[in-house]
């Protein structure tokens, strides 16, 4: 498969397979420590001032979109209306114009489109997807979700909110997803409470971040994300859930999986998650077998859009 990439802010890397054919990169100045390294695994790759330029002369199947997040609508648009798949960093878009005329964008077009939903590859996330199907805890009431990551050294662009959007949507729409996800419900009512700051110095950026949310199915849920684990801290981030059931718990904490039910706590194996790149190019005219599909893409886009008021 013939791939180009716009962009490495984020988690372009989950593309960069051994036998994919790089055609072309398209750089935006806020690449991610060790970009140049990944990339310079696939030889001399052709680099472009611009992403038009890249689409008109490389013509690949795909492109990896992972630029300054205000422009990863334009970026897909551009893809779709050439008919080229699109593996797209989430946030896919910042506001609701941008999500508007990229939904239109993807209707219109013959090509498919996939976000780095990322949560649900991970095994101790896919597999509490699995036993919440599996009915372990009977009827979800309440779900807790947490993320909490180290700041460390982040790019410039973090402190523009036209090109960063906010923190709950970059961080927060993992735990959206994941919320939409398990109930398999629409949310239709929300509180969103941001910081308004932080102590990195980068104005207009929220260090932290709570969502109360209401689903359709009466479900209630919260979400807190920030960026104030310690920098010693032993991993990168915290990434919580706590699914409360009527019949029992599921938690992910530190990368597991526990059931508290009948007065007894659980560690459960975990299973085998499939990989978020191949589980798109593998299934792209059968979308219904992917994990996170197109309706995945647009319902966790348009819910952070919302819960955020932008």
């Amino acid at each position: 498969m013939r791939i180009c990439i716009m962009g490495g802010c984020g988690h372009f890397h989950t593309a960069l397979k051994p036998d994919i054919e790089l055609a072309g990169v398209c750089l935006t100045g806020e690449e991610t420590p060790g970009f140049s390294f990944l990339i310079n695994r696939f030889g001399k790759v052709p680099v472009f001032p611009s992403y038009e330029e890249m689409l008109k002369e490389c013509m690949p199947d795909l492109v990896v979109i992972d630029g300054l997040f205000g422009h990863h609508a334009d970026m897909a648009v551009c893809a779709l209306e050439r008919g080229i798949h699109v593996y797209c960093e989430k946030p896919m878009a910042i506001n609701e114009e941008q999500y508007k005329r990229l939904k239109n964008a993807y209707k219109a077009s013959n090509a498919q489109i996939a976000a780095m939903l990322t949560s649900r590859y991970e095994p101790c996330f896919y597999t509490l997807y699995k036993r919440v199907r599996e009915r372990t805890i009977g009827n979800i009431k309440l779900i807790n979700a947490q993320k909490s990551y180290i700041f460390g050294e982040r790019p410039q662009f973090y402190a523009h909110p036209e090109q960063y959007g906010n923190t709950f949507m970059w961080v927060g729409i993992h735990s959206v997803d994941l919320i939409l996800w398990l109930t398999n419900s629409s949310i239709v009512d929300s509180h969103y409470f941001p910081s308004g700051k932080n102590s990195f110095g980068f104005e207009g950026l929220d260090e932290s971040a709570v969502a109360i949310l209401k689903l359709q199915n009466g479900v209630l849920a919260t979400v807190t994300v920030d960026f104030l684990r310690d920098e010693d801290a032993d991993t990168h981030g915290d990434d919580r859930i706590r699914v409360v059931g009527d019949k029992g718990i599921l938690e992910v904490k530190d990368e597991r999986l526990y059931l508290f039910k009948d007065g007894e706590e659980q560690e459960l194996e975990l299973s085998d998650a499939p990989d978020i790149f191949l589980d798109f190019i593998e299934n792209l005219d059968d979308k219904g077998k992917r994990l996170a599909d197109d309706e995945a893409a647009f319902l966790s886009t348009e819910a952070v859009v919302n819960i955020t008021g932008v």
